[in-house]
């Protein structure tokens, strides 16, 4: 068995052998839950592991699961948000370099400053090329994320609700370490004019495929159309540019598909 997909209730594993495990996206139900995947001999050899802590669930033996990983290419840490204290949420953060990780989504625990910092600092993202954050964050850590070498891999990045302000949408735009994008996901964030300015002249996000956006309303029109032809993105061909299709009026010809905020995915050829 090299994938399971497992309700994890306290103790059950430990009656299984498993060596040839690599993939297990687990559903933490029990108190000792993982205090009890931490000991499982096939722990080390995990290559994506996916971890969803029911609500009031404690994340005591998270340590030890996140100490006896070695690899892990993929890890999933999904929290039911306002269920855990702040040391818990410092703890879930508090990563250790894991050598062959390339992809990273954390949700229900918001990537304020304070969990950011010591992560962004201790060398745990080098290497990442997808990283997925769900959460208030604001734009003083969207600046702390920018400026951090050890993401200079980085290909993909989403956020969610993760209230940039125009500000933290101009740190990444701008950041010398993120030149690798392919993918920006900046679902959440009303982007504004100063926002949109940053987008539109930005030189470090020119691989860029795909870019979903919440564009305000009283953002300016020039600039609302000057993203849709996005003449500084030449590889852009899918644009989310947030829930009324505002900016599907004046796409430039040379994207392939666009797919709207409300889901209905439009060829420009054809409009």
């Amino acid at each position: 068995l090299a994938s399971l997909k497992f309700a994890l209730p306290d103790a059950v594993l430990g009656a299984f052998e498993l060596p040839a495990l690599r993939s297990l996206q687990a559903f933490v139900a029990g108190p000792k839950a993982l205090a009890t995947l931490a000991a499982q001999p096939w722990l080390p050899s995990l290559r994506r592991l996916s971890l969803q802590v029911f609500p009031g669930m404690k994340l005591a033996g998270l340590a030890a699961v996140y100490e006896r990983l070695r690899d892990v290419e993929t890890f999933e840490l999904l929290l039911a948000e306002g269920s855990h204290a702040e040391p818990e949420l410092r703890a879930a953060w508090s990563l250790p370099r894991w050598p062959k990780l390339t992809a990273l989504r954390i949700t229900g625990c918001p990537p304020s400053v304070e969990r950011l910092d010591p992560l962004l600092g201790s060398g745990a993202l080098k290497g990442l090329e997808t990283l997925h954050l769900q959460g208030s964050m604001g734009p003083k850590a969207a600046r702390r994320l920018a400026a951090c070498e050890d993401l200079a891999s980085l290909t993909t990045l989403y956020t969610l609700q993760a209230e940039l302000k125009d500000e933290g949408v101009a740190a990444l735009c701008e950041s010398p370490h993120l030149t690798k994008l392919q993918r920006l996901g900046l679902k959440g964030t009303s982007v504004g004019k100063a926002g949109l300015e940053a987008l539109t002249a930005t030189e470090r996000l020119r691989d860029l495929v795909e870019l979903a956006v919440d564009v305000s309303a009283k953002a300016p029109a020039p600039l609302r159309e000057a993203l849709a032809a996005h003449p500084k993105m030449p590889w852009l061909w899918a644009l989310d540019a947030g829930p009324d299709g505002a900016l599907m009026k004046s796409l430039d010809p040379r994207h392939r598909t666009v797919v709207r905020g409300d889901g209905i995915t439009v060829d420009p050829l054809l409009e």
